[in-house]
């Protein structure tokens, strides 16, 4: 299930009630608020491919990253649950833990670290002082070290699978394709016509 969409292209069907909260002003995280409106309402939403190309490269900036912590504020406000909602550059946390909290604005700062963005360089500095200040230096410093761990985790399993386990795998993988055609064709194969 999707958590989160983009804002470049939105399709959404009328009659559902599927709205954006009225409490949220600004460009950023409409495409998320909707996707959490309609999981409220038991719905899901879903990516399409659609042949429709955005040609900018997006506004990566502090009003960004403060839209983030209003639209956290909004979810902390109107749900009752703890979510973790990954966005296209940036990772939100609904919940009272400023230990989750702490953790998700660092994940969004290592997305912005491995961005290649034109405002990436002033972005990390900036988000790095706003929570530095925000949930301490020793808390903060040691949720980026374990947010580090976290990506460095996924680049390895992900080079292990991509480059060791899945080209091992296609002899298995042509083994089962010719079993299972066997199995499928076995009377002919034994009762030729």
């Amino acid at each position: 299930m999707v958590q989160s969409l983009d804002e470049c292209f939105l399709i959404i069907r009328n009659g559902h009630g599927i709205n954006v909260s009225s409490n949220l002003e600004g460009f950023h995280f409409y495409g998320t608020d909707l996707c959490v409106n309609a999981s409220r309402l038991g719905y899901r939403c879903y990516v399409i491919d659609y042949p429709i190309t955005h040609l900018s490269s997006g506004k990566l900036d502090l009003e960004y990253y403060k839209a983030r912590d209003r639209f956290e504020s909004h979810l902390n406000s109107t749900l009752t649950q703890t979510w973790y909602i990954y966005t296209t550059c940036s990772v939100v946390y609904a919940g009272q833990s400023i230990l989750r909290s702490a953790l998700a604005a660092a994940l969004s700062q290592v997305m912005v670290e491995r961005e290649d963005h034109p405002d990436t360089r002033m972005v990390q500095t900036l988000l790095y002082e706003k929570n530095r200040m925000s949930y301490g230096v020793a808390t903060y410093v040691s949720s980026l070290c374990v947010a580090r761990l976290i990506f460095l985790w996924h680049d390895l399993s992900s080079f292990l699978f991509w480059k060791i386990i899945y080209p091992a795998s296609w002899p298995l993988r042509r083994a089962c394709t010719d079993a299972g055609w066997w199995l499928k064709n076995w009377r002919s194969r034994i009762f030729p016509a």
